[in-house]
This record gives C-alpha cells, sequence and structure tokens, in this order.
C-alpha cells in the first residue's frame, strides 16, 4: 500500500516511525528497496525480505489494476518504482555475481543465490540421508550379518557425516 501511494501521490512526504522526519515520497521508495536488497543478501533478522519486495511489486500492480486513471497522474513515478523493483527482485533472484563466477569456473556450486547454494547442500545430505534409510532397512529387515563390510563402513561413515556420530 504504501508503495501505491508512492506513485499516486508522488509529490507528498511520508513519516515513517521511528523517523519523526517527513522524507519525499520518491526518496522513501529508493530507500525502502536499497534497504530491501541489502537485507536480503545479507540476512538480517529473521524478516523475509524477499517476500516484502515481492509484496511491494504486486501491492503496487494490484492498485495499478483497482485504479488505472491515477497511474496517469504520475507514470514516470510508476514505471519508475516498478522498474527498479523487478531489477532489485532479478537480481536477489538470479545473483548475476555468482553466476559470473560460477561460468568462469571459480566455484563449483550451482549458480544462483544463496538459496539455490542451499538447495545444493540439502539435496546432497538428503541423498546421503536417504543411502542411510535404505541401509537400516536392510539391517532392520535381515539383520547385521547380511551388510557387507562395504555397506557397514559406509553406513558409518555417512552417519558420522551427516549426523556427526557413528
Amino acid at each position: 500500500m504504501v508503495f501505491a501511494y508512492v506513485v499516486y501521490f508522488p509529490w507528498e512526504k511520508l513519516i515513517i516511525l521511528p523517523l519523526p522526519i517527513p522524507i519525499p515520497a520518491p526518496l522513501y521508495a529508493v530507500l525502502y528497496l536499497a534497504y530491501t536488497y541489502y537485507s536480503a543478501r545479507h540476512a538480517s533478522g529473521r524478516i523475509n525480505h524477499d517476500a516484502h519486495l515481492g509484496g511491494a511489486i504486486v501491492g503496487l500492480l494490484l492498485s495499478a489494476m483497482m485504479y488505472p486513471g491515477l497511474i496517469l497522474a504520475a507514470p514516470w513515478m510508476f514505471v519508475g518504482v516498478i522498474s527498479f523493483s523487478l531489477v532489485i527482485l532479478m537480481v536477489l533472484i538470479f545473483d548475476p555475481a555468482h553466476l559470473l563466477e560460477h561460468h568462469l569456473g571459480l566455484t563449483s556450486s550451482s549458480p544462483g543465490n544463496g538459496r539455490a547454494r542451499e538447495y545444493d547442500e540439502n539435496r546432497g545430505r538428503n541423498r546421503k540421508k536417504a543411502e542411510i534409510d535404505r541401509l537400516l532397512d536392510k539391517l532392520a529387515q535381515k539383520g547385521m550379518d547380511k551388510l557387507s563390510i562395504a555397506e557397514r563402513k559406509k553406513l558409518g561413515e555417512l552417519s558420522k557425516e551427516v549426523y556427526g556420530r557413528k
């Protein structure tokens, strides 16, 4: 709703608590987007800053659909805010700096932002857990003597690696 206000009333000022200082609406939009970008990149707090950015974009688009005539009052502001928001969202999603590192062979992890790298790590951990489960199922069904020496060794290594114990 705040971004809709910024677009529809670009010459107004906003007072955002705890700052008791009126801030011009366009300056607020730029500061908010910069703060959201910085916070999303550095995972500050337990706030999903990507979701707030997405919410700002969706709120802006919904208000434009509900009152399309008001956009004509300040079309440059609408285009500027939505463009800047989408650029920041794309940078957060695709993480071009990491993509460049990946293409130059400077990193072995998948391209994408921190969540993509975390996904890769979780996928690997889940594969290891699935192998542990398979071996434990065999152990439970057929007994310890039916596990080969290699399977016993693998079970011990994976258990230590995934759970930190043997």
